[in-house]
């Protein structure tokens, strides 16, 4: 493994404990199996850290959830599975799940950069929408606002089951939530 990828894994288990603020570099360089120095080669700062891991992990949600909807062409079935491929990825990435959805907000560059990053997924969220009403399989409505809502919903409902450590039915909660989801903007 990389010693980049071993950082990174290290990360997401110091800063899940101890959170971005209490946690140090030390802990991160002997929770990832790295020499001090190897860890500020690649990383200058605590902060520097911070940001690739929020980047490294919306890629990877991202390039998850592409996989499981790229063999679709019903843009209906593309929502169904995008939802089911993010619950899959939360609840695989618990810990990193928490940082991404709780820690990323408690600093505002850390929002923005967030924010950012979520664009690209919107994005991907709002070209399956914008697909789906252009067939006449929803209503017209604010895409940029739904892509949003899909994302948020599906985001908060996988964090109440991380925070209460129960397990995902992944399947059924995607149903639920397309349906709840789609509910709104059938035609």
């Amino acid at each position: 493994m990389r010693k980049v990828d071993k950082i990174f894994l290290g990360a997401i288990e110091v800063f899940a404990e101890k959170g971005f603020d209490r946690a140090t570099m030390d802990e991160i360089a002997e929770q990832s199996g790295v020499a001090k120095g190897t860890l500020y080669y690649h990383f200058k700062s605590k902060e520097e850290l911070i940001s690739f891991l929020i980047k490294k992990g919306m890629n990877l949600l991202i390039e998850q959830v592409k996989e499981k909807i790229d063999n679709k062409t019903d843009p209906l079935l593309q929502i169904k599975s995008l939802i089911e491929a993010q619950l899959m990825f939360f609840d695989q990435n618990r810990n990193l799940c928490q940082i991404l959805l709780k820690g990323a907000w408690s600093d505002n560059c850390r929002e923005k950069q967030f924010r950012y990053l979520l664009q690209d997924y919107y994005g991907l969220i709002e070209n399956i929408l914008t697909r789906a009403e252009a067939m006449g399989k929803i209503r017209k409505s604010p895409i940029d606002w739904s892509s949003i809502t899909l994302f948020g919903t599906t985001a908060m409902l996988a964090l109440r089951f991380i925070l209460d450590e129960k397990p995902m039915q992944h399947r059924e909660m995607a149903e639920f939530l397309f349906q709840q989801f789609y509910a709104g903007l059938k035609v």
